[in-house]
């Protein structure tokens, strides 16, 4: 009985991070109310806070959730090679992979950030500062070993990250170049921006992406 209470009350919780999730990405945080939130769910407010205690709290879970997910899927990456050409290529497929099928939260995590608590920062800034430092220490490995050539590798980083984050709003899973035609392309051009004479492993998916219809 008690099992079957438990996997009630996670459904629930889920059901109301989904909708938050959707309506902060839709119509931003700010203005988004309990309310609304509760409606999507087809709960009661005072439901709602039974579940998920306040807006303030879902947004916090959301971040967090989110940016562990992507802390720990880059650490596997990381761990899985010592080649910094590798790690960059593990980088990348994780942090588009997450863009790609989580856009809505993606969205959120990156641009709702403004709205937690000031006490609440801190934990969150910890992990986001956590993954992109595994960005940070795969440029620094591959530029120690002469196989990048990175004149400022702060803002090599931010470019490499922010070239993800836009999967958010344009990848449509129906259109003409697959996510891996796209994670190979971005190699190319990842390792482009890194001075890499890597084999660009991505023509193909943009010679595949040229001649498919639009």
């Amino acid at each position: 009985m008690e099992s079957g209470q438990t996997r009630k009350r996670e459904n629930s919780e889920q059901r109301i991070l989904d909708a938050a999730i959707s309506l902060f990405a839709t119509r931003g945080y700010a203005a988004t109310g309990i309310r609304q939130i509760a409606d999507k769910v087809g709960l009661t407010t005072a439901s709602l806070y039974y579940y998920a205690h306040t807006k303030d709290d879902l947004l916090l879970r959301i971040m967090r959730l989110g940016l562990g997910e992507l802390l720990s899927s880059g650490q596997e990456a990381m761990e899985g090679s010592s080649d910094p050409r590798e790690q960059i290529r593990g980088l990348l497929k994780v942090h588009l992979t997450f863009a790609a099928s989580n856009p809505e939260r993606a969205r959120v995590i990156d641009n709702e950030f403004q709205w937690l608590k000031e006490e609440e920062r801190e934990s969150v800034i910890a992990l986001r500062d956590a993954y992109e430092q595994l960005w940070a220490d795969a440029i620094a490995n591959g530029d120690r070993k002469g196989l990048f050539e990175v004149k400022n590798a702060s803002l090599t980083r931010l470019a490499l990250l922010e070239m993800c984050n836009g999967a958010t709003h344009w990848f449509r899973p129906n259109g003409p170049m697959s996510l891996e035609q796209i994670v190979g392309a971005f190699e190319d051009m990842a390792f482009a921006l890194l001075r890499c004479d890597e084999p660009l492993s991505g023509a193909s998916a943009l010679e595949a992406a040229a001649q498919s219809p639009q």
